[in-house]
C-alpha cells in the first residue's frame, strides 16, 4: 500500500498545451460544478469535492506522515553527509489543498479528515526538515499571507498558481541570501508573461466521471525566460542551481524560470512528472559521479517532501557514490532466468555499514520490488523511479543501504519481472 501512496503523491498531469506554463489561474465568472453520484464517495479514489467553484480530489485530503525515532536517526546521518560534502538543499514542502480550504464548517468527512491534524503534521515535518539541515520554506505559512485576490492553488487543478510561484520564488531568494549560498547571480535575465487557457486535471476528471464540462476554461499565466550567461551549466564558475521534485516544479509550469530570473542564475531542472517525493532527487544523485561538477544549490519541491528511514536508505548511498570513489567488494550478475537470486552467503562486519547498487540494462523499470535475506532476518523493499523518457534501451541504477549490525548477506531476490540484465554490487561505506 505504501508504494501506491508514494506513486500517487506525484499527482501526474496530462500535458496538453504549450510548454512551460504556470499554474496561475483566474476564472472571470464563477461557475459551480455539478458533482454526480459516482464521484461522491469519500472512500473512493475518484472522489471529487466542490467548495463553491473550487474542486478538490481525494488525495488532497491526505496527511503528511509523522517521523519515528528511527526516521530521525537516519535524518541525522543524512545531515552529517550534507555537511561533509557541502550540499545545500532548500526544500519546498507543498501543503495539501484541504489544509487551505477545508475547515469545520465545510468538512465533507469530519470523521475521516481533521484539518487541525493535517496542519500540525505539516508543521512537524517542516520542523524536522529544518532540524536536520534541509532548510524548508513553510509554504503553509506563506499561503496564509498571500495578498488579497491571490489563490495558492488553481481552482480546477491541484497545482499552485503563477502568482504563488512568484511569491515563493521571492521567499526562496531571501532564504538563499540568509544562508549565504553563492549561486553566481551574474546572468542577465528577462521574464515575460502571457495568458492562456488550461482545462485543469480535476476538471478533466469531473468531465470523465460525471460528464460535466465548464463553459469556460481557467486562464493561467505562461512564462517565457530569456537568459544570457557566459558560464556553462554546472560549470565551476557558474555556481549552478539544480531543481528536483514532482510535477509542481517540472519545466511545464515555469517555476524554474521564475527562480532563474529571481536568482539571476541558470536552473537545471531534473523534476519528474508523477515522480512522487523522491524519484527526481534519487535519479539525480544516482547518475552523478565524483568527477562531475556539483551545484551550489539544490531546490527540492514536492507535495510530500518526506524522508523516512526507507527513503533515507535509498538517498544516502545515492549521495555517497556521487562524491566517493568506491570499489565494489562483491558483484553478482543476474538474468531473466535467475532473478530469484542465489546462495550468496557473503559475510559482513556488523560494525560496518553497507549498501547495494542494482544496475538494470534493457527495458524501462520504474517499480522495483526485491527481498534481502540476512540469514536470521529478511526484509522486503519497494523502490519507485519515474522515468518519462522513451528509449529502446535503458540503464538504471538503484541504491539501497543494508540494515545496520548485520553479519551476513545471504540472498537478494528480485520479484519484479525483468527481461534485461541485472548486476548487483555490494559496497562498504568508508
Amino acid at each position: 500500500m505504501r508504494k501506491n501512496i508514494m506513486m500517487m503523491l506525484g499527482l501526474p498531469i496530462t500535458l496538453t498545451l504549450l510548454s512551460y506554463a504556470s499554474a496561475s489561474a483566474t476564472v472571470t465568472t464563477p461557475e459551480n460544478p455539478i458533482i454526480c453520484q459516482a464521484a461522491q464517495n469519500f472512500d473512493q479514489d475518484n472522489y471529487i469535492f466542490s467548495y463553491g467553484d473550487r474542486l478538490l480530489v481525494r488525495p488532497e485530503f491526505n496527511y503528511y506522515w509523522t517521523a519515528s525515532e528511527e526516521d530521525k536517526k537516519y535524518l541525522g546521518e543524512l545531515q552529517k553527509m550534507l555537511k561533509k560534502y557541502n550540499i545545500n538543499i532548500i526544500t519546498l514542502p507543498i501543503p495539501y489543498q484541504a489544509q487551505l480550504y477545508i475547515n469545520s464548517n465545510n468538512n465533507p468527512a469530519p470523521s475521516k479528515y481533521n484539518p487541525e491534524k493535517a496542519n500540525n503534521l505539516y508543521e512537524s515535518q517542516v520542523k524536522n526538515l529544518s532540524m536536520y539541515g534541509f532548510h524548508p520554506i513553510d509554504l503553509l505559512s506563506v499561503s496564509k499571507k498571500l495578498p488579497p485576490g491571490i489563490e495558492f492553488f488553481a481552482k480546477r487543478d491541484h497545482h499552485w498558481t503563477g502568482p504563488t510561484m512568484e511569491i515563493v520564488a521571492e521567499e526562496l531568494k531571501n532564504t538563499v541570501k540568509s544562508l549565504k549560498i553563492d549561486v553566481g547571480g551574474s546572468a542577465q535575465t528577462s521574464i515575460s508573461k502571457r495568458m492562456g487557457n488550461y482545462g485543469g486535471s480535476i476538471a478533466e476528471e469531473l468531465s470523465k466521471t460525471c460528464g460535466f464540462n465548464f463553459r469556460k476554461s481557467e486562464e493561467r499565466v505562461f512564462y517565457d525566460l530569456s537568459i544570457k550567461s557566459n558560464e556553462g551549466l554546472l560549470g565551476e564558475a557558474d555556481k549552478s542551481i539544480v531543481m528536483v521534485g514532482d510535477s509542481f516544479s517540472i519545466p511545464y509550469f515555469g517555476f524554474d524560470k521564475i527562480v532563474s530570473d529571481k536568482l539571476k542564475s541558470p536552473v537545471v531542472n531534473f523534476s519528474v512528472n508523477g515522480g512522487g517525493c523522491c524519484s527526481s532527487i534519487n535519479n539525480y544523485f544516482s547518475n552523478l559521479t565524483p568527477s562531475d561538477p556539483k551545484p551550489a544549490l539544490i531546490i527540492w519541491t514536492a507535495l510530500m517532501v518526506y524522508i523516512d528511514s526507507h527513503e533515507a536508505r535509498e538517498l544516502k548511498p545515492s549521495i555517497y557514490q556521487a562524491f566517493e570513489k568506491s570499489q565494489a567488494i562483491s558483484q553478482v550478475k543476474y538474468n531473466a532466468s535467475s532473478l530469484n537470486g542465489g546462495n550468496l552467503k557473503i559475510q559482513l562486519n556488523p560494525s560496518a555499514r553497507y549498501f547495494i547498487q542494482m544496475n538494470f540494462k534493457g527495458p524501462k523499470i520504474e517499480n522495483l520490488n526485491f527481498s534481502i535475506n540476512y540469514g536470521n532476518d529478511s526484509e522486503d523493499v519497494a523502490l519507485y523511479r519515474r522515468d518519462e523518457s522513451e528509449k529502446t534501451s535503458y540503464t538504471n541504477s538503484f541504491f539501497y543501504e543494508l540494515k545496520p549490525n548485520t553479519k551476513s548477506l545471504d540472498d537478494i531476490k528480485i520479484s519484479t519481472k525483468y527481461s534485461g540484465g541485472v548486476v548487483i554490487n555490494l559496497y562498504k561505506y568508508n
